[in-house]
């Protein structure tokens, strides 16, 4: 006879010890086991029949070793001004406080302030040229978008209060209530950054919500987090996917919300208009001629040259793309000592294209030289230890501009073989792609 107790007993600890998570370490460890704690200074988990404990400082990436839990299409997303991509079933919004009921289970709550997009199920993919047209332009004001049949409308204004029913828009001098199975999505507009805590690691949960965290710890088996735009809740361990612990240890540009942006024209004749303005402002994660075709993802890429046979396109998840004559001004953590990018004219331009980009460290020139299509993308890795403001110039290049290139801690990288030094200065292709731009500790 099989002896019971000793089996009910491992079965239990197992129900106890919750899904098995593999931890990768900077130092290059990496452990196999159920998760038993995690708080602001350590990890600890099982392995085998003992506890391995890993400092914070020293943790890289968390992964889930079980099985993915399929969910249902989420209703909504939500996008707040930390970064957190939220799916949500229902989104609601009274006053200064936004709330989300979340498809992962539970409900949270957010200073409506900090929410930056709301994105409603419908029958157009939100991966849809039209779709990533729209939310890809910086807006200047709060945006509504509307269903009209198969196409979507974008109105101008202030949103007010969401309820289950409806949302309160003033338009002009009036406020309409607009029934929500007409609405799209929701676009809020800030015309000040905010400063927000840093994240010290990202969360990703089932179904692909995506959360940085500045709070992160392991409560009764289930794991809190609370955002840097302040979104606290609680989720069920068996539905994260990752953690990433590199946050503090790098950040992306495109993150970050600048202090200043200025675009102007090659032409600069009379008022700009806002359709133009949102047309060519720099764009965060995506490329500036995102939707353009069929088909096309929006990603930024870059071509990389082959010593024999086609160049190589890759694609970027994270990164600005700038159209000439662009400045972006970012006030710089004093913890990140190095800037690093690839940049180069974005793949989908052909032709004599280039600019003339510029990298300040408060007032010295960190890098000066112009980016043409055709040549090799170009790595930055710039000293910005102690800068406290870096600013990006993206300018038309000049004749002159192609003949050199000036770096404070490196050879300049302007390759002899570019063939736009005969033409005059244009705007014509003028995309700058900075791929993977972050700060680095």
């Amino acid at each position: 006879m099989i002896p019971l107790l000793p089996y009910y007993t491992a079965v239990l600890l197992l129900a106890i010890s919750g899904p098995e998570v593999q931890v990768h370490t900077l130092s290059g460890q990496s452990y196999r086991g159920p998760l038993e704690s995690l708080d602001a200074d350590r990890l600890t988990m099982a392995v085998g029949e003992k506890s391995v404990t890993v400092p914070r400082s020293n943790l890289q990436q968390l992964n889930s070793l079980g099985a993915s839990v399929q969910q249902p299409k989420a209703e909504a997303w939500v996008e707040l001004i930390d970064g957190s991509r939220v799916a949500i079933d229902r989104y609601t919004s009274s006053g200064t406080t936004a709330k989300l009921s979340l498809s992962a289970g539970g409900e949270a709550k957010v200073p409506a302030r900090r929410v930056r997009m709301v994105r409603f199920r419908g029958p157009q993919d939100e991966r849809s040229p039209e779709w990533l047209r729209i939310v890809a332009a910086p807006p200047t004001s709060d945006v509504l978008i509307v269903r009209k049949k198969d196409k979507l409308d974008v109105v101008s204004g202030v949103i007010g209060d969401v309820d289950e029913q409806a949302v309160s828009f003033r338009l002009d001098n009036d406020t309409i209530r607009v029934p929500l199975a007409k609405v799209a999505g929701l676009i809020y507009f800030y015309p000040h950054a905010e400063r927000l805590p840093a994240a010290e690691s990202v969360v990703t949960v089932d179904g692909g919500s995506r959360w940085p965290a500045r709070q992160l710890s392991l409560v009764d088996g289930a794991l809190r987090l609370v955002s840097p735009a302040g979104l606290e809740t609680t989720l069920p361990l068996g539905r994260v996917r990752q953690i990433d612990f590199n946050v503090d240890k790098f950040i992306y540009l495109s993150d970050i919300e600048p202090d200043a942006v200025q675009w102007s024209p090659y032409f600069a004749a009379g008022r700009l208009t806002e359709s133009l303005t949102r047309l060519f402002r720099p764009r965060k994660d995506r490329a500036l001629l995102a939707g353009e075709s069929a088909g096309d993802d929006g990603a930024l890429k870059l071509l990389f040259p082959a010593e024999r046979g086609a160049p190589t396109m890759r694609s970027f998840s994270k990164g600005l793309a700038l159209h000439g004559r662009t400045q972006m001004e970012y006030a710089l953590p004093e913890r990140f000592s190095r800037f690093q990018a690839t940049v180069g004219i974005d793949a989908r331009i052909s032709g004599r294209a280039a600019v003339r980009l510029t990298v300040r460290g408060d007032d010295k020139e960190l890098f000066v030289g112009t980016i043409a299509a055709g040549e090799a993308p170009k790595p930055l890795d710039l000293d910005v230890k102690n800068v406290r403001k870096l600013t990006l110039l993206v300018d038309f290049a000049e004749p002159a501009d192609t003949t050199a290139a000036k770096r404070t801690d490196t050879k300049p990288e302007v390759s002899k073989h570019s063939d736009v030094g005969s033409a005059e200065p244009s705007d014509v292709g003028s995309y700058l792609d900075l791929c993977e731009a972050r700060l680095v500790r």
